[in-house]
Order: C-alpha cells, then structure tokens, then sequence
C-alpha cells in the first residue's frame, strides 16, 4: 500500500479535517505525475498542517487529470484563474461511521 505526504496551509487542512473539502488539487506536471501515478483506490494520503506535527489521514477514492475550468470556485482563484492548466484531482473516500 503507497502512502503519500502533502503538506497544506492551514485553511485547506482547516476544511479538510471539517470534511467542507473531500478532494486535493495538485498542478498536472512530471513531479506530481511520478508521485501520483503510484497511487491506487484505498491507498493512504497524510496531510500535514503545515510544517506542524499535526496530521490526518485520508484515502484515495480516485485520482483524475481535470481542466482548469473543472476546478471549484475557491480553489480556482486559489490558483489565479489557471483557466487552460491541467490538474491533478486527488478524491478522497468518504468517511464511514462504525
């Protein structure tokens, strides 16, 4: 099983542990393409609050390329309007309550 660590900032770490945000965004280049490629359905993903020892942990629904277009209104100002750019949609599995 691959684990992937990404670090956030504080407001979309804030969203997704409140769960206001059920995907991650990563720019389509050969770095993500290497890192991401690996990744497979159930596969773990940490995210780190910052450079802070606060974690959380999501797992992989899917991962899609998407245009900029596809984007949600808060992340695509986030990335100054990238209207043609390609993304990196990372899904994450609902949580399931026992």
């Amino acid at each position: 099983m691959a684990k992937l660590q990404l670090v956030l900032t504080f407001f979309w770490w804030d969203k997704v542990a409140a769960w206001d945000k059920t995907s991650e965004f990563r720019r389509f280049c050969p770095g993500w393409n290497k890192r991401l490629a690996r990744l497979k359905k159930g596969d773990e993903i940490v995210l780190r609050r910052g450079y802070t020892s606060r974690t959380l942990t999501r797992r992989v629904e899917c991962v899609r390329v998407i245009n900029g277009w596809d984007l949600p209104n808060d992340v695509f100002y986030f990335f100054g309007n990238p209207n043609e750019s390609k993304f990196f949609e990372i899904v994450f599995q609902e949580e399931k309550n026992v």
